[in-house]
């Protein structure tokens, strides 16, 4: 399972992965210093519930941004993205690195 985590601790997610039923982690039989992550019963449903809501986003996003210049779809995704604490984050990083 392909984790994306850009703070200091990955563990973190995982741990609150395993905590809310999604995840377990076992000790990996071959090398006892890996740990091997699967998603549980629960996390496969659920990942087949983001599956369903990620294409309709996509459908949406395409819809909106039709026929439009790619200037003029940059400024909207970035209105969309901005309605969102995490697209909120994202345009202050970016600012500080432009700044």
């Amino acid at each position: 399972m392909p984790v994306c985590e850009t703070g200091n601790s990955p563990s973190r997610l995982v741990d609150r992965l395993v905590s809310q039923g999604l995840v377990q982690r076992d000790t990996d039989p071959d090398d006892r210093r890996c740990l091997a992550l699967s998603l549980t019963a629960e996390g496969k449903a659920l990942s087949k519930r983001i599956v369903v809501a990620e294409d309709a986003l996509h459908d949406a996003i395409d819809q909106l941004v039709a026929g439009q210049p790619v200037d003029e779809t940059i400024t909207t995704l970035r209105a969309v993205a901005n309605a969102f604490s995490a697209g909120q984050a994202l345009a202050r990083r970016r600012a500080a690195q432009e700044g």
